[in-house]
């Protein structure tokens, strides 16, 4: 998409955003040998980068919103931040989330107001469900990856990047249905083209990865994981996510629950920030040198902190990594 409709997307709802912070570590540069920034996407307004792209999509169909209500679906970060915009304009919404998603998840959401719905046993099966009953029903649909407006939306993350770090070379981003990196990606690519943009996903039901192995859209079992985030399959008719991280990103690789685990424990450690495990993918693969090349500076977004806390104090603790595996 072209760079000015990123732009006028972020004069559209600046009001509604956080700039977040960008700090450089000096620890995790000290030890790739790189300048190492992280833009702290987790003190985003519902505390995950998805706000972006839910207030986007909300504010491009508001007046029809208004009349006809809203349906999506979520596992826990987007149904969030879109219950929290709608919320805002005063629009009715319905959130389906699958039966066997976490009780803290489910916790969490109603702690913000989500009108929970409860059908399916995977996203895929949630989302068919959601778009159906939209259709059947008059209200309206909203995805939150496969979508122009939520991809405009975490657009503006990247111009934000480019500003606080403009010799940007690498930027490591979580993937799951492939929202976030697509707009990431446009932006970034558009504008410092020669950086590299890696994608990461863990290695329990990485559906864009296998997708893009298939060099079609396949559905694989979705697996609980550390990240609980990036799970989910790609909607077969995906006409957005799918083309874009094929040609934007550079590298993708995946990681293992292990691997994530010592990452939040380990920035928490030297960084004293507590995040989700989707929000770490990008610094674990760096501490296991995952990736083939990786530049700096590289910028890796801290892109949420809804996580289980007392699983969390388990991990900052140093329980032993067979026990926190056992719930996965």
């Amino acid at each position: 998409m072209e760079i000015n409709r990123y732009i006028e997307t972020r004069e559209k709802i600046k009001d509604h955003i956080v700039q977040t912070p960008m700090y450089k570590s000096d620890f995790f540069s000290s030890k790739f040998g790189i300048d190492v920034y992280f833009k702290m996407e987790c003190y985003q307004t519902t505390g995950s980068c998805k706000w972006r792209g839910a207030i986007n999509q909300l504010i491009e169909n508001l007046d029809e919103a208004k009349k006809r209500g809203i349906v999506s679906y979520s596992s826990k970060n987007y149904g969030i931040a879109l219950a929290t915009a709608a919320k805002k304009f005063g629009v009715e919404h319905q959130i389906y989330v699958p039966t066997q998603n976490p009780v803290w998840s489910n916790k969490e959401m109603e702690k913000h107001g989500v009108n929970i719905n409860f059908f399916g046993s995977s996203l895929n099966a949630t989302r068919k469900h959601a778009r159906a009953v939209a259709e059947e029903s008059g209200q309206i649909f909203i995805n939150p990856s496969n979508d122009e407006n939520a991809i405009l939306g975490y657009g503006t993350l990247a111009l934000e990047i480019l500003e606080e770090v403009e010799s940007i070379q690498s930027i490591i981003v979580p993937v799951g249905q492939g929202g976030l990196i697509s707009g990431l990606g446009d932006v970034i690519k558009q504008k410092s083209p020669k950086a590299r943009v890696i994608g990461v996903s863990m290695e329990k039901g990485a559906a864009m990865m296998a997708s893009l192995h298939a060099q079609k859209i396949v559905s694989i079992k979705e697996l609980s994981s550390m990240a609980d985030s990036l799970v989910g399959n790609l909607e077969q008719n995906n006409k957005l996510t799918f083309k874009m991280v094929k040609e934007l990103a550079n590298e993708l690789v995946t990681i293992s629950e292990g691997q994530i685990i010592n990452a939040m424990r380990l920035i928490h450690e030297k960084e004293k920030i507590l995040c989700e495990g989707a929000a770490v993918v990008g610094l674990a693969a760096c501490l296991d040198r995952d990736t083939k090349y990786v530049a700096g500076p590289l910028v890796i977004p801290i892109t949420g902190q809804n996580c289980d806390l007392n699983l969390f104090a388990k991990i900052v603790k140093g329980v032993e990594l067979d026990s926190i595996l056992k719930r996965f």
